[in-house]
């Protein structure tokens, strides 16, 4: 009999939708639903090999701190640490839960609302939504970035190509 245990890394943008990250979202729900639907495979088969899907909300590595030393909208409450949140994973590795979400207090948050509160999406939107951007389309605020670097940002995220107008 074979043991093993897989260990897939995902985001919480795969299970609730995150305002300007519709190609993203939309990647991580596909994976999401495979290795969901693998996990239950699995178990229905009794195998030895185990599979944890392990939920990550925003991370604070170098690179994210310095994006966010601007001013960002993400309470305290939805950030984590790089370090803790590598604790976690290589505790879920050993443990095998069937999922593991950090920041936990994030996922708990994000998913009650996502759910119960039929005002969250507008919520969301007013809360990311760029300052004068209001009655705006998508192309415009793009255009109107604050330097170069950003317009190409801001239209990748938003499905723009660097050359589409």
């Amino acid at each position: 009999k074979n043991n093993g245990h897989i260990y897939f890394t995902s985001s919480l943008a795969g299970e609730i939708p995150v305002y300007r990250s519709s190609l993203y979202c939309s990647t991580k729900h596909a994976k999401n639903g495979f290795f969901y639907s693998l996990q239950q495979e699995l178990l229905a088969r009794e195998s030895s090999v185990s599979l944890t899907i392990g939920s990550l909300g925003l991370i604070l590595t170098k690179e994210i701190s310095q994006l966010m030393a601007f001013g960002h909208p993400y309470p305290a409450w939805a950030r984590g640490s790089l370090e803790e949140c590598s604790r976690g994973v290589m505790e879920a590795y050993i443990t095998r839960p069937q999922t593991m979400t950090y920041p936990r207090i994030a996922g708990m948050i994000y998913r009650a609302n996502w759910y119960f509160d039929p005002h969250f999406h507008e919520g969301i939107i007013q809360r990311f939504k760029a300052k004068g951007t209001e009655g705006k389309g998508y192309k415009e605020v793009v255009e109107k970035g604050t330097s170069v670097d950003q317009r190409i940002k801001m239209g990748y995220q938003l499905g723009y190509g660097p050359g589409d107008k």
